[in-house]
């Protein structure tokens, strides 16, 4: 079990952020202590994992959400679809840089 701080630093997140997201319903932790302190498990790593990509992908937090809520094919589709789509973006960025770069040479001559 990971503690806010302990999950923020492995994650990358603050710890506000965690505390925001079990706020939201988005994710909550594990368990809470007798002290108020919040545990996460790896089910809730996994889910804050999906969380960042889903953000990284610019979707909004309501639009996380939905998403997180379906079922487990519909997410793979999902997940399945918005790779494919990096995929193809990343192969249109390399098309750019190459232009760029013969842009670059042809100007220097």
């Amino acid at each position: 079990m990971y503690k806010t701080k302990e999950l923020a630093d492995l994650s990358g997140v603050t710890g506000r952020t965690l505390r925001y997201y079990d706020a939201i319903g988005l994710l909550k932790p594990a368990t809470i202590t007798e002290a108020g302190h919040r545990l996460y498990g790896a089910e809730e790593l996994d889910k804050l994992q999906q969380i960042l990509f889903l953000k990284e992908l610019d979707f909004s937090l309501k639009e996380t959400e939905e998403i997180l809520q379906t079922n487990q094919l519909d997410q793979l589709a999902f997940f399945e679809e918005q790779y494919q789509a990096l995929l193809d973006k990343k192969a249109h960025l390399n098309n750019v840089i190459e232009l760029i770069e013969l842009t670059i040479k042809e100007q220097k001559g």
